[in-house]
């Protein structure tokens, strides 16, 4: 190289070394792959070309007994799913034979393609299109229908807008469910005898999680979805109902106006970014919080067919520049260092969205771009599945409790 006059293509000398199988994962591409956001389109971003074991199956597949297509399927559970390669789902696809994959963006089932098939997917069959064996496993020789694996799924699909964990068939009050995650996030910490910061930055973020909760349109979801009328003068972070939460808030005229995909955890971020103690964890925390559900991580967007916000008022996830939260108490959440005892009311405001350095300060694809070079991608998903762990623990504890009760 040296020798070489430059390091255009042209200048250096000829191989005849077999080219690489895969692209070399960088640095740079591994923490790309780190934002796990779909693009505009509903894609997610294809790995397929750093798969070195191409022996190795790359698709999930599971089927569902219905006609035409799916509507309202679920996501499927782990018994459901059975490992095929590409080559076997490109075969399996062709004639009266159909696949789908689920739109995260969109909540629904869209059809895919042979040309369209990518590693990581997890594909919807019709069960009476065949393709499993008992024996052999999946078999594009078999035409009997496969029979269902499970009896019950969930009710629905868990899109951007879904939130099953807030639906456990019991009512919680938002203040307790924020104690008793905090609670269990602590556990977690002494259990894994982590260091004082990192202790202070999981049940901060626990104990502001859910404050996004009190935002009326989940208030009015809680109450619609309910199998029995809540005490509306109360906040609450779960229902005693099942199925997909309807968000809406009440128009000027007292017609509802839908908040499709809306996200609690957003309109909590950005309480901790107004009223949270400032330090070095600041932005850390922030991030925790957002990304407690994994559908708020390093960007932040409007979504399609998210309802417009009117001319001029930023909006994302279903939060609107100016929407008010109220005073959300925290009486009872043992929090670390000297804290007030309810967050305050809140107007809701979106300038963060923005690039570069505005009113709320850095935006947040900054605060979260230095957070991934400073943490690195391994420790801020190390300490995101702490906080989801401690919610999902917290839950399940408190749905116990109401079938108890």
């Amino acid at each position: 190289l040296e020798a070489a006059e430059s390091a255009s293509p042209a200048d250096l000398a000829p191989t005849d070394a077999p080219a690489p199988k895969g692209l070399l994962l960088r640095r740079r591409d591994l923490l790309e792959l780190f934002n796990t956001d779909p693009d505009l389109s509903g894609f997610d971003v294809d790995i397929s070309p750093y798969l070195r074991d191409l022996g190795t199956p790359q698709l999930q597949v599971f089927w569902r007994d219905f006609d035409g297509a799916p509507e309202s399927e679920a996501q499927p559970t782990h018994a459901e799913l059975c490992n095929v390669s590409l080559a076997q789902a490109r075969q399996f696809l062709g004639g009266k034979r159909r696949a789908w994959t689920f739109d995260a963006l969109d909540d629904r089932w869209r059809p895919v393609t042979r040309d369209g098939l990518r590693a990581g997917m997890t594909l919807l069959l019709r069960a009476a299109d065949g393709g499993y064996d008992a024996q052999r496993g999946f078999s594009i020789d078999v035409k009997a229908p496969v029979p269902p694996i499970v009896d019950q799924v969930p009710d629905v699909a868990a899109g951007y807008g879904g939130d099953a964990d807030s639906t456990i068939g019991c009512f919680v009050e938002l203040t307790d469910h924020l104690r008793h995650v905090a609670d269990a996030v602590r556990a977690l910490a002494e259990s894994l005898e982590l260091g004082d910061e990192t202790t202070h930055a999981l049940i901060t973020a626990a104990a502001w999680h859910d404050v996004g909760k009190a935002h009326p349109a989940f208030q009015h979801a809680i109450a619609a979805a309910a199998q029995r009328a809540p005490d509306r003068a109360r906040l609450w972070a779960k229902s005693d109902g099942s199925g997909r939460l309807p968000y809406a808030m009440p128009g000027a005229d007292g017609e509802l106006i839908s908040r499709p995909h809306f996200r609690h955890e957003l309109a909590s971020m950005i309480a901790w970014i107004e009223h949270g103690a400032p330090g070095p964890q600041h932005d850390l925390i922030a991030y925790l919080i957002a990304a407690h559900h994994g559908k708020v991580r390093l960007g932040l967007r409007a979504l399609p067919r998210e309802r417009k916000a009117p001319p001029g008022t930023r909006f994302a996830r279903g939060v609107w520049d100016g929407d008010e939260l109220p005073t959300v108490p925290l009486q009872g959440v043992d929090l670390p260092g000297n804290v007030a005892s309810a967050v305050p009311a809140t107007t809701l405001r979106l300038d963060l969205m923005e690039l570069g350095h505005g009113e709320q300060g850095p935006s947040w694809t900054s605060r979260t771009q230095r957070l991934l070079t400073k943490h690195g991608p391994f420790e801020l998903a190390w300490l995101e599945a702490l906080v989801r762990i401690a919610d999902w623990r917290a839950s399940r504890a408190e749905q116990r409790q109401g079938a108890e009760a």
